[in-house]
């Protein structure tokens, strides 16, 4: 989601459904946060509520919220699956005597313009990312 204020600046506080982002890039004031079980969501059962609040910032306190409704269509056609690979490290576990580590890797098939690489070491999310442009291509990461 793309959030700005009035003037094209990025807004000083916001929030989705009460909570914090994920993460965000503040060069490009794009916030992004994941739901899970979106299958929970169907016609039958009524949609995912997702109310956006932001705030321009501490000086004037001019405040916006908006309401998005997303719901879950098991109808819809099946693309390919998406599928992100690592180069670096070549095994899925490794030992490493560094506090920081580089991964790169590949991603191919996903729907929109830009994939954001979040990268876990020992159940803890590292605060860097990696952002693919384009429908396929390579990333880089480095992860403390």
């Amino acid at each position: 989601m793309h959030i700005i204020d009035n003037t094209d600046q990025i807004v000083d506080t916001c929030s989705v459904n009460g909570a914090s982002f994920d993460f965000n890039n503040p060069k490009t004031a794009v916030y992004t946060k994941i739901f899970k079980d979106l299958t929970r969501y169907s016609r039958q059962d009524g949609p995912l509520a997702i109310t956006v609040w932001a705030m321009d910032n501490q000086q004037f306190h001019n405040a916006a919220t908006r309401t998005f409704y997303a719901l879950y269509d098991s109808s819809g056609v099946k693309n390919a699956d998406a599928r992100v690979s690592f180069s670096i490290p070549e095994n899925d576990s490794v030992t490493y005597r560094n506090a920081e580590i580089t991964v790169t890797g590949t991603a191919e098939n996903y729907r929109t313009q830009t994939m954001i690489v979040r990268i876990a070491i020992n159940d803890s999310v590292s605060s860097g990312y990696a952002t693919i442009q384009g429908r396929s291509g390579v990333w880089y990461g480095r992860c403390a």
